[in-house]
This record gives C-alpha cells, structure tokens and sequence, in this order.
C-alpha cells in the first residue's frame, strides 16, 4: 500500500484517503446504530406510548447518543492521548488510549463494557428474532419453533467466535463475517421496501 501511495500524485492520495475514511466509517457505524437494517422498527412498534412520535423521537435520541455522543468520546479520546498513530487498532487501541487516563483500572472498564454491550446485543436479537418467528408462523408449529430459537440463540455468537479463535481467524476475517451478517438484512430490507412501495 505504501509503494502504490508513494507513487500516487498528491490529489490520488487525498482521495484515496477520504473514500476509504468514509467506506469504513459507514461500514462500522451501521453496528453503532443498526440505520437501514430494519431491525429497529421491531422494538419500537412494541412500545406502549400516548402517541408514535414520543417513540420515534426516542429512537433518534438513541442513535443520536450512541453514535455521536460515545463514537466521538472514543475518537476524542484516541486522538487526544495521541496514540492514533501508534499503529493499534480496535479495542486495544481504545484500551491503550483509556489506560494512559486512568490507569490498569481501564482494563476493568472495558471488560465490563464488553460485556454490557454484548448482552444487550444478544437478548436484543433474541427479541429480533422471536418477532420475525411470531410473525412467520402460526400454530403448534410457531411454538415448537420458538423452542427451538430459545435454545439455539445463545450458540450463535459461541459458533463465530469458536470458528474464529480455534481456526486462528484474523480481526479482518472477524470483521468480514460481520459485515456480510450486516449486509445481509439491509439488503433484505431495501429489497422488501421496494416491494412495499
């Protein structure tokens, strides 16, 4: 990359930069804040409220904090400890970055965080699911089917991060999987929103 770079006019490599920073920015922030997944929707039209909007502001409210609020603390952070350029990255570049501030304390604060976040993420796609799988079917079926979901979505994440650890998978690798698994309902939702409309 660098020889390709060093070979590049001035204008080429601004470009290249700036389409690549906004590729993978849009990459990642799809899991910040689900938009275009159609997930969301599911959660919020069980919401019991006096009026729709009052959820539908709660749910620019939460992207508004979770991408711009915690996104630009964790960036503000990197960047003003100044290991941006110390060539980590992912969470061992943020842990590095927390632990300049506030000591080995920091490793105990992402770990709890990690651990908040992913069981959030799971019980919310167990909610997810169990929506699509109610809507789907009917019946004796629909239950034993939900049965089955109720057993089964714990192993999931299990099943990705076994095939990763054990087959010796890169964070790339890691990150490929999951962007496909992002793509995959987001084009299913501008699919069906075609058909919709």
């Amino acid at each position: 990359i660098r020889v390709v770079i060093r070979n590049m006019p001035v204008q080429q490599v601004g470009k290249h930069t700036v389409t690549k920073a906004l590729r993978l920015g849009f990459m990642r922030c799809i899991y910040s804040n689900e938009a275009g997944w159609g997930t969301s929707p599911m959660i919020h039209s069980t919401a019991n409220v006096d009026h729709p909007i009052k959820q539908g502001f709660m749910g620019a409210f939460e992207v508004f904090v979770d991408t711009i609020v915690v996104c630009s603390a964790t960036g503000l952070l990197v960047i003003c400890t100044g290991f941006w350029s110390s060539g980590l990255t992912g969470a061992e570049l943020t842990l590095t970055a927390l632990e300049a501030n506030i000591g080995s304390f920091a490793r105990m604060a992402i770990a709890i965080s990690i651990f908040f976040f992913a069981m959030t993420t799971g019980t919310g796609w167990f909610v997810y699911y169990r929506t699509i799988l109610v809507h789907a079917f009917e019946g004796e079926f629909r239950e034993k089917i939900l049965l089955v979901q109720k057993v089964l979505n714990p192993f999931m994440g299990l099943i990705i991060t076994t095939i990763t650890v054990v087959g010796g998978g890169t964070p790339a690798e890691l990150w490929v999987m999951a962007d496909f698994s992002s793509a995959l309902p987001t084009f299913i939702n501008v699919f069906v929103l075609l058909m919709l409309s």
